[in-house]
């Protein structure tokens, strides 16, 4: 981090960007765990 305690102009950057990512992974996660328990339902009744 800086020595100022503020967030340089990269650091906000890399927040926001590393936060989308996350957030995209687990909603994806959610989509992929719904799909397989469609799948297995329909596999099995």
């Amino acid at each position: 981090m800086s020595e100022n305690k503020s967030l340089s102009l990269r650091e906000k950057i890399a927040l926001g960007s590393s936060t989308v990512i996350i957030v995209g992974a687990v909603i994806y996660w959610g989509f992929q765990v719904q799909n397989v328990m469609e799948l297995l339902e329909l596999a099995y009744g």
